[in-house]
C-alpha cells in the first residue's frame, strides 16, 4: 500500500487515510471522524508494516513530537515497562519472599525507592530472622509485642539489627570503646579488677593502686606484695601472690588484716564471698584451697588438677538439678585442660567433682557421669571456656563456647 514508511509518516502528517480527500487537517476533524481517522491509522501500522517498519515509524512520530508528547509518552510506558512486582503482589506474599533475602539484600531493596523501604522495614519475619543470624534471642512471641503492630514491630527489630550490626562494626575497627592510659606502675601489671567505676591493679612493683575509671585519677596507693590476682571492696583489697601467699589489707589505712598461708606454689586466682565467710583460692600446687576470711584459718583443700589451678570461681547456681538447688553455691575452678565444678562444703554435703579433661589425641579421659566417652571432648591445642548449664547431676549441656588458640 505504501512503497516505505517515510510515505506513511507524511500521509499520517496530512491526515490523508482515503477519508480525507479533501485534506481536511486532522485536527479539525470532529469525533467521530477522528477516531475513524485512528482506526484505520492502527489498522496499517498493524497489519501492513513489519516490526522494523513499526520501529521507524514510531523514530519518526517522536522526533516531531514536542514537550507535552514526550512527557506523555514518558508517564504511559513508566507504567507497561516498569512494573513493580513486589507492589502487585499481595501483601502476605511480599512478605514471605522477603523472609528468604539475606540482611545484605534487604538493605539494598530498601534504597530502591520510598514504597519498597516502607514494605521491607515493616516485614518482620525478615528482620527477626536477620537479628538471628547475629545470635540476637527473638522471643517466640515476639509477632505479638507492640500491640500486634506490624509496622512498629517491623521498624523495632529492623533498628535491633541495624544497632548490632554498628556495634560490631566498632569491635572490629576498635572505634567501640574510648581508650585511657593509667600510669603509676613501675613494673610489670598482673591483675585487674573492676568494680563500681573503679579499677583495682596489682603489680609486681609490690603495690596495689586503686584508680577512677571516669577520670583515670590514681585515688589510693597500697604497698603489697607481688600481686597475681585482685579482688576489692569498699571496705577491704585481697590480693593473691606469687610468694605463695594471700593477704587481705584494709582499704582506707592499707594496713594487712588477714595473711592466707598454706600454698605451696604461686596463688595465680582468688574469689570471696563475705555472706559464706569464704575466700578460695587456685595455685600453681595444683590445688584449690578454701579458707574462712574472718580470721584466716584453712578449712579444706579439693584436688584433683594435674596442672596449675589459672582460675578459681565462687558462683551463685541458677538452673536446679538433683543436688544443686537454684541458689546455691558453686565452685568452678580451671587448669589448662580441666573444668571442674565443686560445691563449698560449708553450704551442704561435698559433690563429686565433673571433669572435662583432654586426652594427648583429644580423646575424653574423663568423661562425664553417665554419658559416652566421646560425648564431650576438646581440641588439645585449643583452650576453652565453656559456660555450661546445669539440668542433671549426671548432665552438663554446653551453652556457649568461647575458643582460641595457644
Amino acid at each position: 500500500m505504501y512503497k516505505n514508511v517515510w510515505n506513511l509518516y507524511i500521509y499520517i502528517e496530512n491526515g490523508l487515510f482515503g477519508i480525507q480527500k479533501t485534506r481536511k487537517a486532522v485536527k479539525n476533524m470532529d469525533g467521530p471522524e477522528f477516531k475513524d481517522w485512528l482506526c484505520h491509522l492502527e489498522k496499517t501500522f498493524l497489519q501492513d508494516l513489519s516490526n522494523d517498519q513499526r520501529c521507524t515509524a514510531l523514530d519518526c512520530l517522536i522526533a516531531s513530537s514536542g514537550d507535552v508528547q514526550l512527557r506523555h509518552l514518558s508517564t504511559r510506558l513508566e507504567g507497561l515497562l516498569k512494573r513493580d512486582f513486589l507492589r502487585l503482589l499481595p501483601k502476605e506474599l511480599a512478605n514471605y519472599l522477603l523472609s528468604w533475602l539475606d540482611p545484605i539484600t534487604l538493605g539494598r531493596c530498601c534504597q530502591v525507592s520510598h514504597q519498597w523501604n516502607k514494605m521491607v522495614t515493616e516485614c518482620t519475619e525478615a528482620w527477626q530472622q536477620a537479628c538471628r543470624v547475629l545470635g540476637i534471642q527473638v522471643p517466640e512471641d515476639a509477632d505479638e509485642s507492640l500491640h500486634g503492630n506490624r509496622a512498629k514491630n517491623g521498624l523495632h527489630w529492623k533498628t535491633v539489627y541495624q544497632k548490632a550490626l554498628w556495634r560490631l562494626k566498632q569491635l572490629r575497627d576498635g572505634s567501640a570503646f574510648d581508650s585511657t592510659t593509667l600510669h603509676g606502675h613501675t613494673a610489670r601489671v598482673y591483675s585487674l579488677h573492676y568494680r563500681d567505676g573503679k579499677v583495682a591493679s596489682g603489680s609486681d612493683d609490690l603495690t596495689v593502686r586503686l584508680w577512677d575509671v571516669a577520670s583515670g585519677k590514681c585515688l589510693k596507693v597500697l604497698q603489697t606484695h607481688t600481686v597475681a590476682d585482685i579482688k576489692f571492696d569498699d571496705i577491704k583489697v585481697i590480693t593473691a601472690s606469687f610468694d605463695n601467699t594471700i593477704a587481705c589489707w584494709d582499704l582506707d589505712s592499707g594496713e594487712r588484716l588477714q595473711q592466707f598461708s598454706g600454698h605451696s606454689g604461686a596463688v595465680f586466682s582468688i574469689d570471696y564471698s563475705d555472706k559464706l565467710d569464704l575466700l578460695v583460692s587456685g595455685s600453681a600446687d595444683e590445688t584449690v584451697k578454701l579458707w574462712r576470711l574472718s580470721d584466716g584459718s584453712h578449712i579444706t583443700t579439693l584436688t584433683g588438677h594435674s596442672d596449675w589451678v589459672i582460675q578459681v570461681l565462687l558462683q551463685i547456681c541458677c538452673v536446679e538439678s538433683e543436688k544443686v538447688q537454684c541458689g546455691d553455691h558453686v565452685i568452678l575452678s580451671m587448669d589448662k585442660s580441666i573444668i571442674k565444678i565443686d560445691k563449698p562444703p560449708r553450704i551442704g554435703p561435698h559433690l563429686p567433682a565433673w571433669y572435662l579433661l583432654l586426652g594427648e589425641h583429644g580423646a575424653c579421659l574423663y568423661p562425664l557421669p553417665g554419658s559416652s566417652e566421646s560425648s564431650h571432648y576438646l581440641h588439645p591445642d585449643t583452650v576453652c571456656y565453656v559456660i555450661m548449664e546445669v539440668t542433671h547431676l549426671q548432665t552438663l549441656q554446653e551453652r556457649i563456647q568461647f575458643c582460641g588458640r595457644l
